[in-house]
């Protein structure tokens, strides 16, 4: 699959390669740049130096096989693995590649993120090309339109800045089932006949609020494919699988099934197909088969008892055992009537962020909900402590969060209970796993720097009672649950920096990154601090914005609450108002930056104390987090 003249190049660079031992240990070889476009790693003279002649010959041969194959990626050969391992590094050489798609469909571009997972660029029109803007190291792929199929990817390479890369058809089914055993052979080829989510064969699954745009780790939704119909009605012949959850338009695996195997055996059956090297860490919970809506079914049932095929078109495997909520896309809204508020058909679940995956669902807390756990609640607030990684010990609570809690139980306090009952309801998690309600109340000011909820076990090592309450990382913080129980007209808001997978933030108090949720008394959000596989999402980073004041207020018991800092801010914009001038202003020019832990750079004074004197004086949030356990 590689063209002559890139062979007659790579000999000439192998023989200059197998002279580097006369060349300066750190020059660069000056010829490779010739192939570049064709090899994923071209290593500089030097880390050839130490090796013989025979082993340089062994490294061209395994080097040129390796650039074959990813020429023949697009160039009308077998397509490249489906598995291959392949993710994007950090890179900062800014690289601009053009993708011409000449694969005689339209295929899909990808980008795939660090953690392996494929983010949708866009389609690509059959004889059209497009550029995007890249870094060196990134790694994009391009799939079928119509079927999914991996037809091409590709590492940038930091050189040339420019690169074009040919997107070509690849194999078929003849090509696409070389080299499997006759069992795979068999399973691709009925893919090619009969995986697809518009045929026959999956009508009536109900896969389209059950797949989302981006891959959710160990999600994996199972449709029911019928055998012939017998006298006792129709038998279940095979799964059709979509692994992790994603959007496509053919299923990715399948497997031979019958109705009398139990629930347990399915998941036995699924995972060895989508997950064949999977390792079961110690103390970790048994995956778990879910209706569509999130119930639990018992492994021991068979699949026949639980309505597969007869009633029951899909079910859904969670690699880690608890129920998650597919975000299927940003927008997408879950009509949660049938079994929250009884009737009230107000009440959705509305996706907010697919990288974290982030729900909200407004009016979910009644009223007299809210006044009952601020009342319960107020006499026992107390300023927040947390826990401290073995890196920050010795350092003051202030320099994360400056807020009063108080974990607030529920037990034999009806209106708590029956609000416990529909949080349970909601995120399909017993209530049992779940801590007490955290009373936080933010006063003038206060806020929590962007922070996990859940504990990475390399960061609490020296912590022997986080690491025995979280089974060395196994048993851990699934989900957090905000109920908001004020409104904020400016500031407090919840705020999610590595939105859409962004790397660390710089600054963890910059609330001008990523997303910010905005504070609504009655609303819930919901966010998920692990994949349904059971690993750490560190997207899930988050922290609460400062609370400043919300304007000119005359009223002088709310001033004394506000407290004596924020009057005297509230009779600065009298001032400010009375004058003529803006906040931060004199005279119409800036004043002067305040010192010290500001919130990023290109930020200027007017905006910084803009941030500053946003929202009310008080906020109230109460997070409920879910614990991911053996039970």
């Amino acid at each position: 699959g590689v063209s002559s003249s890139w062979c007659i190049a790579f000999v000439e660079d192998f023989l200059h390669v197998a002279a580097c031992n006369s060349v300066s240990f750190w020059r660069p070889c000056p010829t490779l740049h010739r192939c570049r476009d064709r090899l994923p790693t071209l290593p500089p003279c030097m880390a050839w130096q130490r090796l013989g002649r025979q082993q340089l010959a062994l490294l061209v041969l395994a080097w040129a096989a390796r650039a074959a194959n990813s020429a023949g990626s697009g160039a009308g050969g077998g397509c490249p693995p489906e598995n291959s391992g392949l993710r994007s590094r950090m890179g900062h050489e800014a690289v601009k590649p053009t993708f011409a798609n000449s694969a005689e469909e339209t295929v899909t571009l990808y980008w795939v993120d660090a953690d392996g997972m494929e983010q949708p660029m866009g389609p690509l029109t059959d004889g059209l090309a497009t550029s995007m803007n890249s870094f060196a190291g990134h790694v994009w792929r391009a799939r079928s339109e119509a079927t999914g199929k991996l037809l091409w990817e590709q590492a940038l390479e930091a050189s040339p800045a420019n690169q074009h890369f040919e997107i070509a058809a690849c194999g078929g089914v003849a090509a696409a089932t070389a080299g499997l055993s006759p069992e795979a052979a068999e399973e691709q080829a009925w893919l090619e006949a009969h995986g697809r989510r518009d045929g026959p064969e999956l009508s009536g699954c109900p896969v389209s609020v059950l797949l989302s745009e981006i891959k959710v780790r160990g999600f994996h939704v199972l449709c029911a494919v019928r055998g012939p119909t017998s006298a006792d009605g129709a038998t279940l012949e095979r799964l059709c699988i979509f692994a992790d959850g994603l959007d496509a338009e053919v299923c990715s695996h399948s497997v031979k099934i019958t109705g009398n195997a139990t629930l347990r055996e399915t998941v036995h059956s699924v995972l060895a197909r989508v997950q064949p090297r999977r390792r079961t860490r110690p103390r970790a919970p048994e995956p778990a088969l879910f209706s569509a809506s999130g119930r639990r079914l018992p492994l021991d049932r068979v699949l026949e008892d639980v309505g597969m095929p007869s009633y029951r078109q899909v079910l859904v495997l969670v690699e880690g055992g608890a129920w998650h909520w597919p975000p299927v896309k940003v927008g997408f809204e879950r009509p949660l009537y049938s079994f929250i508020h009884g009737g009230s058909d107000e009440i959705k679940l509305r996706t907010l962020s697919l990288k974290p995956r982030i729900f909200e669902v407004k009016s979910f807390i009644e009223e007299r909900e809210c006044d009952r756990m601020l009342e319960k609640a107020g006499p026992h607030i107390q300023k927040s402590g947390v826990v401290l990684k073995d890196a920050d010990h010795g350092k003051a609570v202030d320099d994360w969060r400056t807020s009063e809690n108080y974990f607030l139980p529920s037990t034999g306090d009806s209106i708590l209970e029956a609000l416990d009952e529909r949080v349970q309801n909601l995120t399909r998690i017993p209530i049992v796993n779940s801590e007490y309600a955290q009373i936080l109340k933010y006063s003038y000011r206060g806020r929590y720097t962007a922070h996990t909820d859940y504990f990475d076990p390399k960061d609490y090592k020296k912590d022997k009672r986080t690491m025995e309450m979280t089974a060395n990382g196994v048993h851990n913080r699934l989900l957090t649950v905000f109920m908001y129980m004020s409104d904020v007209e400016k500031g407090g808001e919840t705020y999610f920096p590595s939105y859409g997978g962004r790397p660390a933030p710089q600054d963890y108090e910059d609330c001008s990154i990523g997303l910010s949720v905005r504070p609504e008394r009655q609303k819930v959000i919901i966010f998920y601090n692990m994949h349904p596989n059971g690993d750490l999402d560190p997207d899930s980073l988050h922290g609460g914005c400062r609370v400043g004041c919300s304007g000119i207020e005359r009223d002088q018991v709310e001033r004394q609450l506000l407290g004596l800092e924020c009057e005297a801010e509230l009779q600065e914009q009298q001032h400010r108002l009375e004058h003529g001038s803006r906040i931060g202003e004199v005279g119409g020019a800036q004043g002067p930056t305040r010192g010290g832990g500001g919130l990023g750079a290109g930020r200027g004074p007017a905006e910084r104390l803009h941030s500053d004197r946003c929202g009310r004086a008080q906020g109230v949030v109460i997070p409920r987090r879910a614990r991911r356990t053996g039970t």
